[in-house]
């Protein structure tokens, strides 16, 4: 099945109208040239896959979510029975990672909130699910999370993804799809941790969903601005890393979209980018974590 991503001016919202942002005293040509490269590197594939498939997702009133998909053209898809996949951020929904075990993978899938106290470690046949957070930063570390609608506060475990590989053995292994899907922090665990690193260098696909939160907020002529830069300079750290833009999809289940400039940008949007220069790795089979090592995962230093 071929994917063939919508272009923005394309996209239908049905009553969801976009939210002006307010450009008052912003530059008009410095925000339309952000503005345009950001759609440009977010909207526009720079790779064209033939056979783009979904994995897993549910339907909530009639609209999809939870679904990802995966490149399956030769110079790019996953091995099955020898591909790895590092998920991060499942909320209530394992689909997506049932459905890449099922394809042939080894799947790693990490959360964590009271609400995945009652997971099983081993949920379905090759996927493994541990009790840790991606973090933001460079530091392990363990967080005192609040959340406000149920009045509550627990503790959570986070760690840097090459952290997280190192003790699962996988330091120098090839990563066939990396997930992030974590409602929010997603540009600061690339810029600020992943770019430190050399994970992606050697990950064959990227598949994140993108939250361009910082547009939502009260904004000046400066913030905006400084916004809109920094979202660039991730994407175009990704780009620089050897990976490229292979779909876009913007969330149809919140369909969030603001306008600005004569520009229609969706909020929350699935992006897939696949690695034309990967760099290789060691194969997965060489040394597989044991019970031990994920219960050393799980535990703070």
């Amino acid at each position: 099945m071929v994917m063939v991503p919508p272009l923005p001016e394309e996209v239908k919202f049905s009553s969801h109208a976009p939210v002006m942002l307010d450009t008052a005293g912003v530059p008009h040509h410095a925000l339309t040239t952000l503005l345009d490269r950001l759609l440009q590197l977010m909207t526009r594939p720079t790779f064209t896959c033939k056979k783009m498939i979904r994995q897993g997702g549910k339907f909530y009133q009639k609209m999809p979510d939870g679904h990802k998909y995966v490149c399956l053209d030769a110079a790019v898809a996953p091995t099955p029975n020898s591909c790895l996949v590092y998920s991060f951020g499942v909320g209530g929904d394992l689909t997506f990672d049932r459905a890449m075990g099922q394809f042939g993978c080894e799947v790693l899938a990490f959360d964590d909130d009271p609400e995945h106290d009652a997971m099983k470690r081993y949920p379905f046949p090759r996927v493994t699910f541990l009790h840790v957070l991606v973090s933001n930063n460079r530091d392990v570390r363990l967080v005192n999370w609040t959340e406000p609608k149920q009045n509550s506060s627990f503790i959570v475990l986070s760690r840097p993804i090459d952290n997280i590989m190192l003790l699962l053995h996988h330091q120098t292994a090839n990563i066939d799809l990396l997930k992030i899907d974590i409602d929010g922090p997603e540009f600061e665990v690339l810029e600020q941790s992943l770019f430190e690193t050399h994970v992606l260098e050697r990950t064959r696909q990227l598949s994140i969903e993108v939250h361009l939160s910082a547009l939502q907020t009260p904004l000046n002529s400066s913030t905006i601005l400084t916004s809109l830069t920094n979202y660039i300079r991730v994407l175009e750290g990704l780009e620089s890393r050897g990976l490229r833009l292979a779909y876009y999809e913007p969330n149809y289940l919140k369909p969030t979209v603001i306008s600005a400039a004569g520009r229609v940008i969706s909020v929350y949007a699935e992006l897939v980018w696949v690695n034309i220069h990967l760099q290789t790795g060691t194969n997965i089979s060489q040394w597989e974590p044991l019970d031990e090592d994920f219960d050393n995962l799980e535990m703070a230093e």
